[in-house]
């Protein structure tokens, strides 16, 4: 098996048969993902602010131009390939935050929704368009339900120099 270093301790996803390599399997890919879901989710936040910050000092600064920010689909999403959370304590769907809940108890997609929003208020980005990419979340289902899961995919697009986001429902 001939490794990709980067992937070293990480979930490995995606193997090839390089036939030029007999007997060997080659691995191409790895998701960098971290087990704990809310550091995964604020090192994805980082992540997020850099490639803003970077695509801001590229843009053309003429207030005319109306700039657009594109992340990957699929750029927020959990280890296991979406993000679990517990409908327990709030009866909301994940794109919904309730003014009076309490941050500690914001599971990952309210704290993702939370970084975004802090990040695009800034006045700086006044003339910007955020879509970024899109959320991948799982609500575990009661026992006497039919599917243990219930799958959601929506992609946050916010208006810079806003406090609010437009989610759009992949299904």
């Amino acid at each position: 098996m001939v490794y990709n270093p980067e992937c070293k301790g990480r979930t490995e996803i995606g193997y090839s048969d390089n036939p030029d390599h007999a007997n060997e399997t080659i691995l191409f890919q790895c998701y960098l993902g971290h087990n704990d879901p809310m550091v995964d989710v604020r090192n994805r936040l980082r992540v997020m602010y850099d490639a803003v910050e970077a695509a801001y000092n590229a843009a053309d600064p003429n207030p005319t131009t109306l700039k657009i920010f594109n992340a990957p689909e699929f750029f927020f999403r959990g280890l296991q390939g979406a993000y679990i959370f517990d409908n327990k304590s709030n009866n909301s769907s994940p794109n919904i935050r309730d003014d009076n809940d309490d941050e500690e108890d914001c599971e990952m997609q309210c704290q993702i929704l939370l970084g975004l929003e802090s990040l695009v208020a800034n006045k700086k980005y006044e003339h910007w368009l955020f879509l970024f990419g899109t959320i991948v979340v799982a609500e575990k289902m009661p026992q006497n339900e039919t599917h243990d899961y219930l799958f959601y995919n929506f992609a946050p697009v916010y208006k810079g120099n806003k406090h609010t986001c437009s989610c759009l429902f992949l299904w």
